[in-house]
């Protein structure tokens, strides 16, 4: 249970408590293309099973969908929200995400809750989310509020 207000929960509280409220709109929008990535994400793993949560006491989908309409659509509002105005900085901010989020399951990976498979590693893990928040951030631009 403490994982679904990890992934959840917690993620919507503190976008909560540190969102510009002005933006909602923007960011809400954001938020919503952040999701659909995430969730096209999550249709490849099930193709082709490049990981496994090994939780056997909460359904893996459920923790998944969790994420994906918690964690990922939370992370793009405040990427997008944080961004600096000068777009040369926006790389260190994508590549600093994406490494938290590796890292993060690398912790996952370290207490034997996440489990790689079909040749699946951290490099793949990095890009699968250098790439998605590379293209939120790219989605951003076009929604100024």
């Amino acid at each position: 249970m403490w994982i679904h207000a990890l992934v959840s929960i917690f993620p919507w509280a503190l976008f909560w408590i540190v969102s510009d409220k002005s933006r909602l709109r923007r960011l809400f929008i954001t938020g919503t293309f952040g999701s659909m990535i995430a969730l096209i994400v999550d249709i490849f793993q099930h193709s082709f099973r490049w990981w496994t949560l090994e939780d056997d006491i909460i359904p893996r989908l459920d923790i998944e969908l969790s994420a994906d309409l918690g964690l990922y659509p939370v992370q793009a509002m405040l990427l997008v929200q944080f961004l600096p105005d000068n777009k040369r900085k926006w790389p260190y901010w994508i590549i600093g995400l994406s490494c938290f989020n590796t890292a993060g399951e690398y912790i996952l990976h370290l207490l034997g809750e996440l489990v790689y498979t079909n040749g699946w590693n951290y490099g793949w893990t990095f890009l699968s989310y250098l790439i998605p928040f590379s293209l939120v951030a790219w989605h951003s631009t076009y929604y100024e509020s």
